[in-house]
């Protein structure tokens, strides 16, 4: 029995299921979608259709039925406590890409954006001296962990990578398990 823990252990420590952001980086996800690659494939691309406003700048590159690469805006919206609650607002804008295969789906996350909603700077330590370019901040595991990779002390760095990782993953749920919201 004790062998047989220690062989399964890498085999489960390796399946990641949802999308984390580490002091390494961003975690891959493979999710076990029960379909054929092909439908998995098109319910994936008509949930981008169906959620993107410019359809032009959402789907990046596809290959049909195996590889798509998209990004997407989301407004999230975090809270954390400091003599008082104090609540932010962010535009993040996630490029993703996805390989599809019968019965599962490797998602990599490959870069993240912020944008302010209420002012033209970012947040967590970020200076006057950054402009923000069309990409806006690039989001990256600096932002929440230092370089011994400990977590930043920041109030807000904590609720803020939180609500990334529950925005990217409430999406690729939504997209690759599908939502039962068809009841109208």
């Amino acid at each position: 029995m004790k062998y047989l823990i220690i062989i399964l252990f890498p085999i489960l420590a390796y399946t990641q299921d949802k999308f984390e952001i580490t002091k390494d980086g961003f975690t891959s996800a493979f999710i076990v979608t029960n379909k054929k690659a092909d439908l998995t494939f098109t319910i994936a691309k008509e949930y981008i259709i169906k959620n993107c406003a410019d359809i032009g700048n959402c789907i990046i590159s596809e290959i049909e039925n195996k590889y798509l690469k998209f990004q997407y805006r989301d407004r999230i919206k975090y809270s954390w406590k400091n003599m008082g609650t104090w609540s932010e607002e962010m535009i993040i804008v996630p490029e993703i890409e996805i390989d599809f295969k019968d019965n599962r789906a490797r998602v990599k996350t490959l870069f993240i954006s912020e944008f302010g909603v209420n002012y033209e700077f970012g947040l967590l330590g970020l200076t006057k001296n950054e402009v923000i370019s069309n990409k806006g901040f690039n989001i990256t595991p600096a932002h929440f962990f230092k370089k011994n990779g400990k977590p930043r002390k920041w109030l807000s760095a904590q609720p803020y990578k939180e609500a990334i990782e529950k925005s990217i993953n409430k999406t690729l749920s939504d997209m690759l398990k599908g939502s039962n919201d068809d009841d109208w």
